[in-house]
């Protein structure tokens, strides 16, 4: 019986609180590595889908436009390419500017 004890105490001196936590950090890090990649693949929403085929239709940016193009000749969008076109549209919004002078709403002097 006291050689069971020995050898629980042993055992237990070797695995400390310490050591557990690492392998819970690194299981919760794991774990939303593997969330975050399943999101990215699943599908869009139908919500979603609509504006898809607004930036296909603007011509105003020709490089965003191309893209949705692709992506509604696609059967199944996934989100990480929906997030992908959002983003190649905010920063092409984002660089191109719009000058006093090609601007209609203000009148030449």
């Amino acid at each position: 019986m006291f050689k069971s004890i020995d050898i629980f105490n042993s055992v237990k001196s070797k695995f400390s609180f310490a050591y557990y936590v690492h392998y819970f950090v690194v299981f919760i890090v794991v774990s939303v590595l593997f969330l975050g990649y399943l999101l990215l693949t699943s599908p869009i929403k139908p919500n979603q889908y609509p504006k898809i085929q607004r930036l296909a239709l603007m011509g105003q940016y020709p490089q965003t436009q191309n893209l949705a193009e692709q992506l509604l000749r696609q059967p199944q969008v996934n989100k990480q390419q929906y997030f992908r076109l959002i983003r190649a549209f905010q920063y092409e919004q984002k660089a191109i500017k719009q000058y006093p002078a090609l601007d209609p709403e203000h009148p030449s002097q």
